[in-house]
């Protein structure tokens, strides 16, 4: 069994290394590494070229019109027998592995899995409100994404988030755990990142998640400061975790 990670990418050089070095953890597994570009303007394909050594990358240039769109793009070069939907601010413990050797996810299609925001370095986190659980792996047979942003997959022919979301439908897998690492973005890439955003506030805010006006709304949500509740909160070994050494 084989994986293709998708993933869409636009001016990400502030992690990109950080999410490719997770990735590269699968490289006895992997099929592909699938990254749709929105035209970068930053040091984001020089860094896809250098990981071109060692991992498969194919990488298409694309304008970012939508998450979905973009997203759908990289659905359709996928070629493993599994798709890891991978955001360029994300990585994941590192018994994903083996997990996935063991056969631990071939009962269903797609699997959730929890989510948690690093808080000031990789070893102190939180809970990422509203992001997790979040569904990251699935069976390569023919998954679409909808919704302009805050996309969600369904199955093959069906629309609606409860083509995938209904009950049964997803597992979910509560030892392994994604870690979105925004907070980690230079202050520039934070405010681009909320910019960016603000451009789907609409189609958001009819999603039931209004974004509002201010671009620095990233900055603020995810500069979070260290207490003692968040550094014991979740004491996950560290040998479960990459670290940011790049």
């Amino acid at each position: 069994m084989s994986i293709s990670v998708a993933m869409i990418v636009l001016n990400e050089e502030d992690l990109l290394n950080y999410c490719f070095k997770a990735i590269h953890s699968l490289s006895s597994e992997l099929k592909e590494v699938v990254v749709i570009d929105g035209f970068s303007t930053d040091s984001t394909m020089g860094i896809i070229k250098k990981w071109s050594d060692s991992l498969p990358i194919i990488v298409q240039q694309n304008e970012m019109l939508d998450f979905a769109t973009q997203r759908n793009l990289a659905l359709d070069k996928c070629t493993g027998d599994w798709i890891l939907h991978m955001d360029a601010d994300e990585t994941f413990t590192t018994n994903l592995l083996a997990e996935f050797q063991a056969g631990a996810f071939n009962k269903a299609d797609l699997w959730d899995f929890p989510k948690y925001s690093t808080n000031g370095d990789v070893y102190h986190y939180e809970i990422c409100g509203g992001v997790g659980p979040t569904t990251r792996l699935f069976k390569n047979i023919g998954f679409r994404y909808e919704r302009e942003v805050h996309e969600y997959l369904v199955y093959p022919g069906q629309t609606g988030w409860d083509s995938t979301h209904r009950g049964g439908v997803n597992q979910y897998c509560n030892h392994v755990w994604f870690f979105d690492h925004t907070g980690l973005k230079s202050d520039k890439g934070l405010l681009e990142k909320g910019q960016r955003y603000m451009r789907f506030n609409e189609a958001s805010t009819k999603a039931g998640i209004p974004l509002g006006e201010d671009p620095t709304l990233f900055l603020r949500n995810f500069r979070h400061p260290l207490n003692e509740t968040t550094i014991s909160l979740f004491p996950f070994s560290r040998d479960l975790i990459f670290e940011k050494d790049d």
